[in-house]
């Protein structure tokens, strides 16, 4: 980076500030003077604008808003909003995503659950005791749960690297 500019233009270029900007920096007192070349201090006005930004405003009826300085708050206005609205439409499809994929997870347990329930179960439990038919429903139970969480977890970490590698 350059150490001295030789203009006022430059030097709001060099610290990155419209020349409005620095120009507000400039009616304040005890701003660093140019040398006697004309030369103005790159680094001495860095950090005379850090010690003093929020004496300066901007907008009020005495220092107002420069077409410049309108023009790029509008922008960032526009950026926020279309953000915004991105994110409102990301979150929108992940909601969508999560419910197609919980509905499908459920039906796929009610199918087993019903699978055990008419055809596994009654062949089995036939000629038993109370105790021994809650033993064997609760195992069997736990097991199809079992089997159904694992087989969401795959699913959803399936559709998160899906996500990821298409995006990428």
């Amino acid at each position: 980076m350059k150490t001295y500019a030789r203009n006022k233009a430059e030097l709001a270029k060099l610290l990155g500030i419209s020349r409005s900007g620095l120009q507000r920096f400039y009616e304040l007192p005890n701003h660093p003077e140019p040398k006697a070349d004309g030369r103005l201090e790159v680094k001495g006005w860095g950090r005379f604008i850090s010690s003093n930004a929020t004496r300066v405003t901007t907008g009020t009826s005495v220092i107002p808003l420069g077409l410049k300085d309108k023009t790029r708050v509008s922008l960032m206005e526009l950026q926020i909003q279309r953000e915004a609205v991105r994110l409102d439409k990301e979150r929108g499809d992940s909601l969508n995503e999560m419910h197609t994929i919980l509905k499908s997870r459920i039906e796929t347990f009610r199918n087993r659950l019903e699978k055990l329930l008419r055809y596994e179960l009654p062949p089995v439990l036939e000629q038993r005791g109370a105790r021994e038919i809650e033993k064997i429903c609760v195992d069997r139970l736990r097991k199809i749960w079992d089997e159904w969480c694992r087989e969401a977890g795959d699913r959803v970490r399936d559709r998160v690297r899906d996500r990821r590698s298409a995006t990428a």
